[in-house]
C-alpha cells in the first residue's frame, strides 16, 4: 500500500497548508527577516552559516484538532496583519528582545565562565544589531482571539540559548512577552492576555 496522503487546505489568504497531525503547516517568506540567521534546522538550529532568505515555517492551530478544522476568520485576520505589517511587528519584537539582551548576555557569560571581552555575544548599541545573533524559525497562529484578531507566536533560534531558544507572543504589533521558545507556543499566555481586567468591587460608601 502506498503512503497515505496528508490532508491539504487551500483557503484565502493562506498559502497551501498541509495537516501535520497537530497544525495546518506550510512555508512563507517574510522579507523583513532576510539577512538574519537561517534557523530552519531541527528545533530552530542553524541549517547553514549563510543568512536567511526570509523563509519561515507557518503553523495554524485548529479550533478543533480532531476535526482538523480550518483557520478561523480571526486567524485569517492575524495572517493578513502579519504579512501587511511585518516590518512594524519585527521592529517591536527586536526592541523587546534588545531590552532583555543585557540580561541574556550576562547569564551566558556567567554560565560559561567567560571574560567580559568575549565576542560571542558582543555589547549591542541598537536593536538592528541582533541580526547576527538570532533568526526566525517559525510562526504559529493561535486560536485565541482579542478584538477580532488571533494571537501569533514567533519562535527564534539565538546565539545565547541553543537548547531553549527564543520566543515572542504577539497580538498584532504589540509584544505580549518575550522569553524562551516556548513563549511562542504556550496558548495560556495568549489566553491570560486576552481576558479583560476584572473590575474592582466597590466597597461600602464608595461612589
Amino acid at each position: 500500500m502506498g503512503k497515505r496522503k496528508k490532508p491539504t487546505l487551500t483557503t484565502e489568504p493562506f498559502p497551501l497548508l498541509e495537516w501535520d497531525g497537530f497544525f495546518w503547516s506550510g512555508n512563507i517568506k517574510l522579507p523583513v527577516w532576510e539577512g538574519f540567521q537561517d534557523r530552519l534546522g531541527p528545533y530552530a538550529s542553524r541549517r547553514a552559516r549563510k543568512a536567511s532568505d526570509g523563509t519561515v515555517k507557518l503553523s495554524v492551530s485548529p479550533l478543533d484538532e480532531e476535526k482538523q478544522s480550518p483557520p478561523s476568520p480571526e486567524q485569517a485576520a492575524a495572517y493578513r496583519y502579519l504579512i501587511a505589517y511585518q516590518q512594524r511587528i519585527r521592529d517591536s519584537m527586536l526592541e523587546a528582545i534588545f531590552d532583555e539582551y543585557p540580561d541574556y548576555r550576562a547569564s551566558y557569560i556567567a554560565g560559561y565562565d567567560l571574560d567580559e571581552s568575549d565576542e560571542t555575544l558582543p555589547v549591542l548599541d541598537r536593536p538592528e544589531q541582533l541580526k547576527d545573533l538570532i533568526g526566525l524559525s517559525s510562526v504559529l497562529i493561535h486560536p485565541v482571539v482579542r478584538e477580532g484578531v488571533a494571537y501569533v507566536g514567533y519562535e527564534f533560534g539565538c546565539a545565547w540559548e541553543e537548547e531553549h531558544g527564543l520566543g515572542a507572543m504577539m497580538h498584532q504589533d504589540r509584544v505580549v512577552t518575550v522569553g524562551q521558545a516556548d513563549v511562542a507556543i504556550l496558548e495560556w499566555i495568549a489566553e491570560r492576555d486576552a481576558k479583560p481586567p476584572r473590575r474592582k468591587k466597590k466597597g461600602p460608601g464608595s461612589t
